[in-house]
């Protein structure tokens, strides 16, 4: 039993710093993980914010798109370039999608 003891008491200052040097790095670790947190959050505001500026900005936009293309009447449409168009080809519907790429189907 005597020597149990000892062997314990031996290690006692070894076992105090490992818990020490444990304390640290979990400390540490949470420190690094709730400042990853933080900005993870900061940063999903600011896309937040961002989506919401470019989607008000996408509305007007539509909005405005709308208003030009009713405002454009047949007696208007030359002078800005529109002609009627001549010769109208329709892509048949049965045509499989890969037959109208130019690429490799995608």
């Amino acid at each position: 039993m005597k020597t149990i003891a000892l062997k314990i008491e031996y290690r006692i200052p070894q076992l105090f710093w490992i818990l020490v040097t444990v304390c640290i790095l979990f400390s540490s670790l949470y420190l690094y993980f709730v400042n990853k947190t933080i900005l993870q959050i900061v940063s999903r505001k600011n896309s937040e914010n961002r989506i919401s500026i470019i989607t008000s900005e996408n509305s007007t936009l539509e909005a405005r798109a709308i208003a030009l293309e009713q405002s454009v009447t047949m007696d208007e449409a030359p002078r800005l370039g529109l002609e009627t168009a001549t010769h109208v080809t329709f892509i048949d519907p049965r045509v499989s999608e890969k037959a109208l790429s130019l690429g490799d189907g995608i």
